[in-house]
């Protein structure tokens, strides 16, 4: 008996980690990913703050763009972005940072709909 609760409690957790996985991305490790791979070029808050590189948009206006969905998106960086210190971005942070992009989208509308 106890052997099956446990072939069932395994089994549940591997359905979720595959719901998990078909989810967006997370925008708190997409921070944390923004910080360490994307700050030296991009502004990266919500903020008004500029991009330290002028060419690279800051997220904030990244955020904007209605059409941007994760899969494009990762494509993206993999093929039409300059490099980021040599390192192919996978698909799974690349929704991740996605998803953090997004998050200042709605910082921002937010902030505006409650001054």
């Amino acid at each position: 008996m106890k052997r099956m609760l446990g072939l069932v409690g395994t089994a549940a957790v591997l359905l979720l980690g595959v719901a998990a996985a078909d989810e967006p991305g997370n925008a708190i490790r997409g921070s944390a990913y923004a910080r360490q791979m994307c700050a030296g070029c991009h502004a990266i808050t919500a903020d008004t703050a500029p991009s330290p590189f002028s060419a690279a948009p800051p997220f904030r206006r990244v955020a904007q763009k209605d059409t941007l969905n994760a899969e494009s998106f990762a494509n993206w960086l993999g093929t039409a972005h300059p490099p980021i210190n040599g390192v192919a971005i996978k698909p799974a942070i690349a929704g991740d940072i996605l998803a953090y992009i997004r998050s200042l989208g709605v910082a921002k509308e937010n902030a505006q709909n409650n001054p």
